[in-house]
């Protein structure tokens, strides 16, 4: 029943049609090079049902027959900080004088049920196959694709080029009349216009978050699906918890919250540690005992530090740097570094209520700290890099953090450094192709506030093209003022460790004269990016993670 069900909605989405044996186009498909076998996979829904589903067998594909040459087959997805933006924004129930709770900004979910299914149909003259073998009587069907099919190279692409044109279509065309985002192409932003107020737009692949107010999100809804076929709009609201990507999104009067506690509780019976014993804080110092794991172990450790990652990525900044230290041992894992992720999952399990959360009255303005430590990490695998950290908080919610070592490494290290980092490593002459000792606390300071400098950029930039307003210049906290000093020198390099960093170099003059960034000094005691860079003791470790964290009570 459920293969039936399965086949009869695709050919009813206009996805594909049987060909009858003994016609040309049957006769066709039989030597096209541009056919291209299904696969039909049956599982179990959480609700006990059995679900099937016919996807193509993309490595059986000859691409080139199916998608013509030189086919772009890359589609983006929303950054996981675009999202924690989009769901962080304060002040939604904000309410200006002569202002009514219809003003409030609302926040809602819808997924387009099969979306590959509705991509345009196919219009470029190419003649496509698939064969589907049934499960119940074995019998190989060969079918015309019109349309696109999970499992195809291409349909993530397709997919996105179909919403994407729908999106952007006017409103005198029928359509809702977005802006796509150039620097976060899942991002869709329609100005107020009219009597139709701003909506926020975020896609990943086909889950749809939506930001408004609720008058305008109802609007688009009605146009969304006019278009695609959606399963039921999902609504925050109090008293209801939002499920989107795995990140459970509560509100309540006050306060909107994300946690991950559900997925930390699967995470416990898929690695076998339900019931574990309690952690106060995820590590205490480098990992020292290198021991090479049995190759069952490697793989229990690689899936164990793939969940802990994401965690890590989502919502759980106070894991962050443990997981730095942890995944350099990722190509060669360790007793040591095994070691450390059952304490960072322990530590996970004790503290699972643990959230990231936002006021919806409150005003709120930006504060970004940044923090390097001066090669604390003494695993030999570190090479005596130093731990760059940064963390960028929109009132009381953490939306950009970071914590990652360093393109530089210590003076006499003796080991050339890994490549660390997307960015061009930050050197000292711009001859200098590769990376080089950090000779001072300073200079380690320095180039962590590089590391920063690109964060908040790219964060601005985001922003911007999401109708939200970013500060200019952006404001970084340090807590070293040699690197404050230096990155506020703009005619000379004065007599100071670092004279032997060129001054004409272009990530400097960003520092200094693009206006855009301003180092400001702050105390140590109150840099929030130090949770960010070495390992600390539990009161100070748990100061800094409350001041970005609560205990969601829902």
């Amino acid at each position: 029943q459920a293969f039936n069900n399965e086949l009869s909605s695709i050919i009813g989405m206009g996805v594909m049609v049987e060909l009858r044996p003994g016609t040309a186009r049957y006769a066709t498909a039989l030597t096209s090079p541009s056919t291209t076998a299904t696969r039909v996979l049956l599982d179990i829904k959480r609700n006990s049902e059995f679900k099937a589903r016919i996807v193509v067998r993309g490595d059986k594909e000859n691409k080139e027959a199916v998608d013509g040459k030189d086919f772009p087959y890359y589609a983006v997805t929303a950054d996981v900080t675009l999202i924690r933006t989009m769901l962080l924004q304060p002040g939604r129930h904000a309410l200006k004088p002569g202002q009514t709770v219809a003003d409030c900004l609302e926040t809602a979910a819808v997924d387009v049920k099969a979306a590959f299914c509705q991509t345009n149909r196919f219009n470029d003259g190419i003649s496509r196959f698939l064969t589907v073998k049934s499960p119940i009587d074995g019998v190989i069907r060969y079918y015309d694709q019109l349309s696109s099919l999970y499992g195809s190279c291409s349909a993530p692409a397709r997919w996105q080029n179909t919403f994407a044109e729908w999106a952007v279509t006017s409103v005198d065309q029928g359509g809702p009349g977005f802006v796509r985002g150039s620097n976060a192409p899942a991002a869709y932003y329609k100005s107020a216009h009219g009597d139709r107020g701003a909506v926020l737009l975020v896609i990943y692949v086909d889950d749809i978050l939506v930001t408004g107010k609720k008058a305008d999100l109802l609007w688009f809804f009605e146009l969304l699906s006019s278009r695609f076929e959606c399963k039921p709009v999902q609504w925050l609201e109090k008293g209801k918890s939002l499920d989107h990507l795995g990140i459970q999104v509560h509100q309540d009067d006050d306060y909107v919250w994300l946690s991950m506690e559900n997925y930390i509780n699967n995470m416990l019976k898929i690695l076998n540690l339900t019931g574990c014993a309690p952690m106060a804080t995820p590590i205490t110092g480098p990992v020292v005992d290198l021991k090479e794991l049995s190759d069952d172990r490697k793989k229990y450790f690689r899936t164990a530090l793939g969940m802990v990652g994401y965690l890590s990525t989502v919502t759980r900044l106070d894991i962050r740097y443990a997981f730095s230290v942890a995944a350099q041992h990722a190509a060669s894992p360790c007793q040591g570094a095994l070691d450390l992720v059952i304490r960072i999952i322990r530590y996970l399990a004790s503290t699972s209520k643990l959230a990231i959360r936002q006021s919806l009255h409150a005003p709120a303005e930006w504060k970004i700290y940044s923090d390097s430590d001066f090669g604390g990490n003494q695993n030999p695998l570190n090479q005596r890099r130093s731990q760059l950290g940064y963390v960028a908080m929109w009132g009381i919610a953490p939306i950009v953090y970071s914590s990652k070592t360093s393109t530089v490494q210590l003076e006499g290290a003796g080991y050339s450094a890994g490549v660390q980092s997307s960015m061009p490593p930050a050197t000292a002459h711009p001859a200098i192709t590769d990376f080089h000792p950090s000779r001072s606390s300073a200079e380690s300071e320095l180039y962590a506030v590089t590391t920063c400098a690109d964060g908040v950029l790219a964060l601005g930039y985001i922003l911007e093209e999401c109708g939200f307003q970013f500060p200019k210049p952006a404001v970084i906290l340090v807590d070293n003022m040699a690197a404050i000093c230096f990155s506020r020198q703009s005619q000379f390099a004065g007599r100071s460790k670092m004279k032997h960093i060129d001054c004409r170099q272009h990530w400097i003059s960003v520092l200094r004269d693009s206006k855009l960034i301003e180092c400001v000094h702050v105390s140590t005691e109150f840099n929030l990016a130090d949770l960010f860079t070495k390992p600390l003791d539990m009161p100070r470790f748990v100061k800094l993670r409350d001041a970005m964290m609560a205990w969601c009570p829902h």
